[in-house]
């Protein structure tokens, strides 16, 4: 039992995931900042790469914050460790009174954990090896049971998650159905073997609180209406995206929070084949794609300005700078001597 009194808050705490790279939590994780969103709770989260090679540890942590903070506070209040490789530092950053989650499947030593926080374990591998066959199939699973048990242990609601789940694999029965029983799987056992909630909570948000955030704002969505009147002011405004291929790690962040599906990182080839290749096809041949090179794996970052609303999340989201919102000027030229003096306006 823990010396340290456990940490309590309710729509204010960092969560932060240790993962190996390319294990495929980042799905995952993203999910799990995008559930918050959807209980109208702002989020600031942000990738931590040292490296981008496979096999290599990689962090993602997500601040939970009602008041909208977009800064690193410093601290984790909830460390969700999944990488061997650097538990000793992953632990050693936990703040006094708060909570380490990890797979229990394989017994550890008490030696390996702090008298001060509360340890929460959860036998993710066994789960997955009990339920699915297939080595790549138990991995992936893996990493949606940890959301599903993170789920009852924050008091998060089930229905939202399996929404954004229905979302993302709108079209696709098999992955929707099996990517929903994982989620449950893991949140069943966390309510029968835990308890559930922990000090750390997500709250519900009022809508019209919700709605001052422009991220909360975006994710929770708008009626036809107001969506209508918003894409008008949006596509109107001053202010465009700005993408920097030498920047871009390429870890998708920027796809995975866009709510129109207009960003997408492809092979390059004809533009008839390429606008078939987008997360949203693009069949509005008269609008043109914004197509841009140079990224380290050879492959091209599209974006068709066609849906793109400008609300600027891509680069909120960008953990590098690679994406930015930029005013610009209309330079306008004429011909003969009658031209108007003033030849510049902003758009």
């Amino acid at each position: 039992m823990p010396v340290q009194k456990p940490i309590s808050s309710v729509n204010d705490f960092v969560v932060r995931f240790a993962n190996v790279n390319g294990s495929g939590s980042a799905s995952a994780n993203e999910l799990f900042a995008r559930s918050i969103l959807r209980h109208g709770v702002p989020v600031s989260p942000r990738n931590i790469f040292p490296s981008n090679i496979q096999g290599l540890p990689t962090w993602y942590e997500v601040r939970v914050t009602e008041d909208g903070h977009l800064g690193a506070r410093g601290g984790v209040d909830l460390m969700v460790a999944m990488n061997p490789q650097t538990w000793d530092k992953d632990l050693a950053s936990i703040e006094p009174g708060g909570y380490l989650f990890y797979d229990s499947t394989k017994p550890m030593p008490s030696s390996k954990f702090r008298a001060d926080i509360s340890v929460i374990g959860v036998p993710l591998t066994a789960i997955a090896n009990s339920t699915y066959t297939d080595p790549r199939q138990r991995q992936l699973f893996k990493n949606i049971i940890y959301l599903g048990a993170l789920c009852a242990l924050l008091d998060m609601d089930p229905k939202l998650i399996e929404q954004l789940i229905s979302e993302q694999y709108k079209g696709k029965e098999k992955l929707l159905s099996s990517n929903v029983h994982a989620l449950h799987l893991g949140r069943d056992w966390a309510l029968q073997n835990l308890k559930c909630p922990i000090g750390l909570r997500v709250k519900k948000t009022d809508k019209v609180v919700a709605l001052k955030d422009i991220r909360a704002e975006v994710e929770l969505g708008y009626d036809v209406k107001l969506a209508l009147g918003e894409a008008q002011r949006c596509l109107n405004c001053d202010i465009q995206t700005v993408f920097t291929a030498p920047l871009c790690i390429e870890c998708d962040a920027c796809v995975d929070i866009c709510p129109m599906d207009c960003i997408s990182f492809t092979q390059n080839g004809e533009e008839a084949d390429l606008r078939q290749r987008l997360q949203a096809p693009s069949a509005h041949l008269d609008q043109d794609l914004y197509v841009a090179d140079g990224l380290k794996t050879g492959r091209v970052m599209v974006k068709d300005e066609d849906v793109c609303l400008h609300c600027g999340l891509c680069a909120e989201r960008c953990p590098t700078g690679a994406w930015d919102m930029q005013k610009y000027l209309i330079d306008m030229t004429y011909a003969g001597s009658s031209c108007p003096s003033k030849s510049r306006s902003a758009a």
